[in-house]
C-alpha cells in the first residue's frame, strides 16, 4: 500500500487578500498556489489591476496573473453591514494581507488590534510604500517612485547618456510581494510554536533597499576606515550584438573568461594583464567591452551559443517576449501553464517557482469575476438567501451567473465594458420620466429621488428580466454588457449619496 501524497504546504490557511494591484495580489496568488484558500475582498468597482493591460471585459492580463486560484466578494467597506462581514471573515482567516495607506486600516476598525481581539491567531501583514510613519509615509506611492527614491533608477543608467532609467517592470512591487509571501510563512511557522499571530509590516523601500545591498549598493557598505571604492557592479553588463540577434554572458570566474577568449579564438585576451581577474576587467571593461564586441557582431546566435557553452561559458540568448515560451528550458521545466479560463479561453500563467517534491502540487486555478463567490462566502458564513440579498442587491446575486453563457466572441472585447452599459443607463426610462432625447450629453447632480428611481427602474424590475428584454429586441452584446456593468454592486453604486451620474 502507498503512502497518500501530502497535500501542498499551506493547505488549510485560509487567507484574506484586501489588497490591490500588484504587491499584495502577487503576494497571495504565490500563497494559493502553496495550496492556501485565498478570499479577494474587492470594493463595488474592482481591483485598478482589472483595468491594466490587454483584458477581455473586466478581466485583463495582470488581474489573471496576480489573482489566480482566488474566490472573489464585493464589500463597500463604507457601509457598516459589509465591514461587519468582513470583520466575521477576518475572524475565522489565518492571515490578512492589505496594502492601504497608513492609518487607512484603522479608520475602518479594521486595524491589527481590533482584529487580533477577535482572533489571536490572526496574521497581518500590512505593506505600505514607504513605511507605517516617517517623511513620506501618507503620500501616494507606486513602483516607479520606489526605483527612484531606492536607488535602482540610478543603478541601471542609460548607456548612451548615462541619465537614470526606470525598468520597464514593476520591480519593487514584485520584490515586496515575495518578501511578503516569505515573511507570511515564517509568521505561519512561529504561530506553530506560540499559538499565536502577530502584525508583520513591510515597506517596499525596504524590500527594495534589501534588493540594491549585496551588489549595486556594495560601495556604500563599509564605514569604518573603507577600502577603495570599486567599479559599480554590472558596468560591464550588457547585451553583446550578433548577426542576428543578441547574446548575454557572465563570466567572473577566471577560467570562464578563459573559456570565453577560447571559444572567441582569442586565447591570448586571458593571459593579457588588463583582463587577467575581474577587478581588472571592471576597470579596462570598455577596451574589453569593444574587443568582444567586435569578436562576435558576425556570428550567428544560436551557433555562438552552441559553441561558447560547450566551451564552459555562462551565455544565453537574449529572447525576444514572444519567444520566451517556446525556449527549450522554459518547456522543459513546464515554467508556463495553459489553464482554461471559461468564457475567456485558454490563458498562460507561470507557475510557482518553488516545487514541493513529494507533495501534491495544485493545479493552477483561473482568476475570478468581479463578485463571483460572494453568495457562497455569505452562505458559508451562516447567512440565509434572504439576507445575503439584502447585502448584496438582487442584480449582484445575479451577475455571476447572468455573465456566465457570454459568447466568447463578447468576452474577448478588448476594451472595457462600461461605456455601452452607461450610453444605456442614460437612455432608460426612469419611474415618473420619459427617456432621454438623443442630443449634447449634460450632467448633473442625481437627487435622491432620480437615485431611488434609477434603482427602482433597474434593480426592482431584476437584472434576469432587463437582460431577457434586450436580448428579445436583438440587443445581446448590450445586455451583456449591463450585466458587466452591474456587476459588482454597481445597481447600489447609483444609489451612493452625492454621486454624480450622468442622467
Amino acid at each position: 500500500m502507498t503512502d497518500p501524497v501530502p497535500h501542498p504546504p499551506l493547505h488549510g490557511i485560509r487567507v484574506l487578500d484586501l489588497s490591490a494591484v500588484l504587491s499584495g495580489p502577487m503576494c497571495t496568488a504565490l500563497l494559493a498556489d502553496q495550496g492556501a484558500e485565498v478570499i479577494k475582498v474587492e470594493p463595488p468597482g474592482g481591483d485598478l489591476s482589472r483595468r491594466i493591460g490587454p483584458a477581455k471585459g473586466d478581466m485583463s492580463a495582470m488581474f489573471i496573473t496576480a489573482n489566480r486560484g482566488k474566490r472573489s466578494i464585493v464589500l463597500d467597506l463604507k457601509r457598516a453591514e459589509h465591514l461587519q462581514v468582513l470583520h466575521e471573515l477576518a475572524r475565522r482567516a489565518d492571515v490578512l494581507v492589505e496594502n492601504f495607506r497608513p492609518g487607512a486600516m484603522a479608520r475602518l476598525g479594521l486595524d491589527h488590534a481590533t482584529l487580533a481581539a477577535a482572533n489571536p491567531r490572526l496574521i497581518y501583514a500590512s505593506i505600505t510604500g514607504f513605511g507605517q510613519s516617517g517623511p513620506y509615509a501618507d503620500g501616494r506611492v507606486y513602483d516607479a517612485v520606489i526605483q527612484a527614491v531606492s536607488g535602482i533608477s540610478a543603478s541601471h543608467p542609460s548607456q548612451a547618456s548615462g541619465e537614470p532609467t526606470l525598468l520597464a517592470t514593476t520591480v519593487c512591487d514584485k520584490l515586496s510581494a515575495l518578501t511578503a509571501a516569505q515573511a507570511i510563512s515564517a509568521a505561519l511557522f512561529a504561530r506553530e510554536r506560540s499559538g499565536r499571530g502577530m502584525k508583520l509590516e513591510l515597506a517596499m523601500l525596504d524590500a527594495a533597499l534589501a534588493f540594491q545591498w549585496p551588489d549595486a549598493m556594495y560601495n556604500h557598505v563599509f564605514l569604518s576606515d573603507p577600502p577603495p571604492p570599486s567599479p559599480e557592479f554590472g558596468v560591464q553588463q550588457r547585451a553583446y550584438r550578433t548577426r542576428n540577434g543578441h547574446v548575454a554572458a557572465m563570466t567572473p570566474q577566471p577560467d570562464e573568461f578563459a573559456a570565453l577568449c577560447r571559444g572567441l579564438g582569442r586565447p591570448d585576451l586571458a593571459g593579457d594583464a588588463r583582463f587577467a581577474h575581474i577587478e581588472a576587467r571592471r576597470r579596462n571593461a570598455a577596451e574589453l567591452l569593444s574587443l568582444l564586441d567586435g569578436l562576435i557582431a558576425d556570428d550567428d546566435t544560436d551557433a555562438l551559443v552552441a559553441r561558447l557553452r560547450a566551451e564552459g561559458v555562462p551565455i544565453g540568448r537574449v529572447n525576444a517576449r514572444a519567444q520566451v515560451p517556446e525556449d527549450p528550458q522554459v518547456r522543459h521545466n513546464r515554467s508556463l501553464q495553459q489553464v482554461d479560463h471559461g468564457a475567456l479561453g485558454t490563458v498562460r500563467l507561470a507557475r510557482s517557482a518553488a516545487r514541493f517534491i513529494g507533495a501534491e502540487e495544485p493545479a493552477l486555478r483561473p482568476a475570478p469575476q468581479l463578485g463571483e463567490h460572494g453568495r457562497e462566502l455569505l452562505a458559508e458564513l451562516g447567512l440565509d438567501a434572504a439576507r445575503i440579498d439584502a447585502l448584496l442587491g438582487p442584480a449582484c446575486c445575479a451577475a455571476a451567473s447572468a455573465t456566465a453563457p457570454l459568447t466568447r466572441e463578447w468576452a474577448r472585447r478588448p476594451t472595457g465594458l462600461c461605456d455601452d452599459a452607461t450610453a444605456f443607463l442614460r437612455s432608460c426610462p426612469r419611474p415618473g420620466r420619459p427617456a432621454r432625447r438623443a442630443g449634447p450629453r449634460r450632467r448633473r447632480r442625481a437627487t435622491p429621488a432620480l437615485r431611488r428611481g434609477a434603482a427602482a427602474g433597474l434593480c426592482r424590475a431584476g437584472l434576469a428580466a432587463e437582460r431577457a428584454r434586450l436580448e428579445r429586441q436583438g440587443r445581446a452584446r448590450l445586455a451583456a454588457a449591463v450585466v458587466f456593468h452591474l456587476a459588482g454592486d454597481r445597481c447600489r453604486h447609483a444609489g451612493r449619496a452625492g454621486r454624480e451620474l450622468p442622467l
